[in-house]
């Protein structure tokens, strides 16, 4: 019997499974949780460790939310997610910052085309 999966998880398999036209390897996917608007739902950033979607030691990632709060849901129904950011070079480590812009943490990564940190701030839609 397969492990038990978070339901953002699974929607996160899957609209990656969609964007890459492939089965995701789930041990080479890294979720992490937070909630960067502190609307009481927590964001997921996703790094997809896989050859083809990575170019040295930056890879392919995003940063999704739920489209709908759970409260407004039935109770069998799931939100769709959003992305609130798509980047093709993301490395490690990623966190969020005490800044924020438009209500939304900062969010710090890893450069790696410099190696020094750098700093994504959310547009009022997207993380840029």
């Amino acid at each position: 019997m397969g492990r038990s999966v978070p339901p953002f998880e699974e929607d996160i398999v899957a609209f990656l499974e969609d964007e890459i036209d492939d089965d995701i390897e789930r041990e080479r996917l890294l979720i992490g949780y937070i909630d960067l608007n502190e609307d009481g739902g927590d964001e997921a950033f996703a790094l997809y460790l896989q050859e083809d979607n990575c170019k040295g030691s930056a890879c392919g990632g995003w940063i999704f939310q739920r489209a709908a709060r759970t409260s407004d849901l039935d109770e069998d129904e799931r939100a769709p997610l959003a992305v609130v950011g798509r980047y093709a070079s993301f490395s490690l480590p990623v966190a969020s910052g005490q800044r924020r812009t438009n209500g939304w943490k900062d969010v710090i990564f890893r450069d790696p085309a410099t190696g020094r940190d750098d700093r994504l701030r959310f547009d009022g839609r997207v993380y840029r």
